[in-house]
């Protein structure tokens, strides 16, 4: 009772964090990605068999789509797929809960590098961070804990300075390997933010020979499958598939963009020039909240006020001014809020350092609360603002380029009617088809009979059952007799899929 009583705003503030994490987990954003099915997939078929998808026996990296995908998401949400079924809302359920986890790990970090009402502020806004809450509740690879990980990493580093435990700086290295292999981004960030850490304390720790001996060769002994895989296997086939060409200009023109009012205040990463993905953000809301801008800069101000704790003040620079490094080298010419997701954290931090040296303008008592009240109201106006943009989110984020809805409703169909038909056809107008035949078909009800293959597998000696495209349906509507039998729609209630059969040859 005496620590709920200690902690009563931390923890209304993680059930903030959590409601916002959970509520309607498995229908918004609507539809399921290739990619989470895959975690899911190979969650489930690890559960019940100790195999991956290709019948590796419990795999350190996960083959997918051309690429290997990290083990940390995939092997966290074992147990959630073991309590709640092989469904949406178990694989999302896992991200949510690391970034449940993560609203608590900048608590313990903010309050480590300055004081507890710094804490509070910073998980109070993580807690409501758009940017937070929108990859919070998808099941992208690993991108919560890469950010959890790293928060605590940072954190008992801090902490081993400060005391010279051992057991902290241990910690610290398993997190910092741990959240290496979480996201692939996280192979770049981490290893500069460790070495920079460990330049900023390398007077104090020379005088600890054996701590720095044990610590090297603890993180070496981690860090060494990965490396191995990096560097000796196929580790790099995603940064062959994302990488750009080097050049530094533009390096240069991209990394602005970062720190530009469209992506953090306005819009986020989506509708940029070049971007036709929505996957990644909310239309109508930057990365940020627009209350946050003078924070930022009044927390600027405060911050070299720590000037003199080289190691806080650095790391959290550090971390703010070179969050966009992942993202950088990458083809892409425009902001990914995914492969930028670590900087989520500096900018809650120096949000809640603004807001406090604002606070302490104040010398009047009454000044203070009624500063507060305001502050308190635009706050609650501007999360209720983010609450119906995220319920109008599946209205446009459905289709190729968003969710790839259409998957569980077809096979759905499919299974249902499968002893009707020889042959169930669902066309491959989505990134990595099968796996959705895998993901919402894991027990085989449909006999082998789901199939990806489209109009050209039309057989009139055969009963066949077809999935096919609106776009795919509108081009060859007036070429053959297609009788629909159902109608997949998006939310916005335009056709996405059409269930029915050929009757005729196409001409």
């Amino acid at each position: 009772m005496i620590f709920f009583k200690k902690n009563i705003l931390l923890i209304l503030i993680l059930i903030i964090g959590i409601f916002f994490r959970t509520y309607q987990l498995g229908n918004n954003p609507y539809g399921f990605f290739c990619d989470e099915a895959s975690i899911g997939y190979n969650a489930y078929s690890l559960l019940k068999t100790g195999q991956d998808e290709w019948g590796k026996s419990w795999p350190l990296f996960f083959q997918a789509f051309g690429e290997y995908k990290s083990p940390i998401l995939t092997y966290s949400t074992i147990p959630f797929v073991a309590v709640f079924g092989l469904n949406e809302f178990s694989v999302r359920l896992a991200s949510a809960f690391w970034g449940i986890i993560s609203i608590y790990a900048i608590y313990f970090l903010a309050t480590t590098f300055f004081n507890k009402k710094i804490g509070l502020f910073s998980s109070l806004f993580l807690a409501i961070s758009p940017w937070h809450i929108h990859l919070s509740r998808v099941s992208l690879e690993g991108l919560m804990p890469y950010l959890c990980f790293t928060i605590f990493g940072v954190t008992f580093w801090v902490l081993y300075v400060k005391y010279f435990d051992l057991k902290f700086g241990i910690l610290s290295s398993i997190f910092l390997v741990l959240a290496t292999y979480s996201y692939f981004p996280a192979r770049v960030f981490v290893p500069i933010l460790g070495i920079i850490m460990l330049l900023l304390s390398i007077k104090s720790i020379l005088n600890k020979k054996r701590h720095l001996f044990i610590l090297i060769i603890t993180t070496l002994v981690l860090i060494f499958p990965l490396f191995y895989h990096m560097f000796f296997g196929p580790g790099l086939s995603r940064w062959e598939l994302t990488k750009g060409n080097g050049n530094i200009n533009s390096i240069l023109n991209k990394y602005p963009l970062y720190f530009s009012y469209d992506y953090l205040f306005s819009k986020g990463d989506i509708d940029f020039n070049g971007q036709l993905i929505t996957r990644h953000s909310i239309r109508g809301i930057g990365q940020l909240f627009l209350f946050q801008l003078p924070l930022l800069f009044f927390g600027l101000i405060e911050i070299f006020k720590h000037r003199k704790s080289h190691l806080i003040f650095f790391t959290v620079l550090f971390w703010l001014f070179f969050y966009p490094i992942p993202d950088l080298l990458t083809a892409q010419t425009s902001p990914y809020a995914t492969r930028s997701i670590i900087g989520v954290i500096p900018f809650q931090i120096i949000s809640a350092l603004g807001l406090v040296f604002l606070i302490k303008t104040f010398s009047n008592y009454y000044q203070k609360i009624i500063f507060c009240l305001i502050f308190t109201i635009i706050v609650v106006i501007s999360v209720f603002r983010f609450f119906s943009l995220f319920k109008q989110y599946p209205q446009y984020s459905s289709d190729f380029w968003g969710w790839q809805s259409g998957p569980h409703q077809i096979i759905n169909y499919f299974i249902k009617n499968q002893s009707l038909y020889q042959q169930l056809c669902i066309e491959g107008q989505f990134n990595a088809p099968g796996i959705f035949i895998k993901f919402y078909d894991p027990e085989n009800k449909c006999l082998d009979k789901c199939q990806i293959c489209d109009y050209h597998m039309f057989n009139p000696n055969k009963k066949q059952l077809f999935a096919i495209s609106r776009e795919t349906y509108d081009k060859l509507r007036y070429q053959l007799k297609f009788l629909v039998l159902d109608i997949i729609k998006y939310p916005s209630n335009e056709p996405a899929f059409y269930i029915g059969e050929i009757n005729e040859p196409i001409n």
